[in-house]
């Protein structure tokens, strides 16, 4: 996933935009109404959850696994991406990039509402309200059902054109309501600025039972903190999203157009 943190950064900044979004209303005839509460409601009565993770975004692929466990507590571990290891600990977030010998860290919070993980990996379990929330200038649709590796799902789109174009696939689960694929595509404002990315979980385990010592995480020794480069700031490191490292999207602020 070489040069894919600017999309990182979008997509996860779809997330943030649901935090405030109004509830979700739907015709009576649409289903999608029914299928992202009911998808809602099963996130938020996990306590934690365990699953292998493929994310795919045009020809780079990564995978790995993923860890949650309320209220502030997530492990990533990944293989084929720039970005190798995510932790929350409870204390602070940290991205390890190991191709830069660098991390980044920011503080975490009690409610565990600043852990975001970037192309749809954390599948709403720290935000579960944001799973039945309608962001404005958004259209919801119920795509019907599409089976995917042998399993089948209902498929519910959200489709956003401000502050820039996203479209979101929730693939939730008949058996548990759960969500376990999300396909994401976003439209930049320049010529060939789309990318999609597809991230699927497998082998996921609702309530898997985790401790505590299995997000925690100590830097390299050979890794140094990563420095933000200054507003406007060209020819360095994160300078531009594209080639810059990016801590994963959490707290990312909307892209610019």
């Amino acid at each position: 996933m070489r040069n894919t943190s600017l999309w990182a950064r979008l997509l996860t900044s779809a997330s943030l935009a649901l935090i405030a979004a109004a509830p979700l209303a739907a015709r009576a005839d649409d289903p999608s109404e029914t299928l992202l509460k009911q998808a809602s409601a099963a996130t938020a009565k996990l306590q934690s959850l365990k699953a292998n993770v493929d994310i795919s975004m045009g020809s780079h692929r990564a995978t790995g696994t993923v860890e949650m466990k309320r209220p502030n507590l997530a492990r990533v571990d990944l293989n084929g991406g720039n970005v190798q290891t995510i932790v929350a600990d409870g204390t602070n977030i940290y991205t390890f990039a190991p191709s830069r010998k660098q991390f980044a860290r920011q503080a975490d919070t009690p409610d565990g509402k600043s852990v975001y993980l970037p192309w749809g990996i954390d599948l709403s379990f720290f935000h579960p309200e944001a799973i039945a929330a309608r962001p404005p200038n958004t259209v919801i649709t119920y795509l019907g059902k599409q089976k995917v590796n042998g399993e089948e799902y209902e498929v519910v789109q959200r489709a956003a054109s401000k502050p820039y174009s996203l479209t979101t696939q929730y693939f939730i689960s008949p058996r548990d309501h759960l969500i376990h694929r999300v396909v994401m595509t976003v439209k930049g404002s320049g010529q060939g600025q789309t990318v999609t990315s597809t991230t699927q979980i497998a082998n996921l385990q609702p309530n898997a039972p985790l401790e505590a010592s299995a997000f925690r995480w100590t830097p390299p020794a050979n890794a140094t903190l990563y420095q933000p480069p200054a507003a406007g700031a060209a020819g360095t490191p994160g300078a531009t999203g594209a080639t810059g490292f990016q801590p994963s999207g959490r707290g990312a602020t909307p892209p610019r157009r």
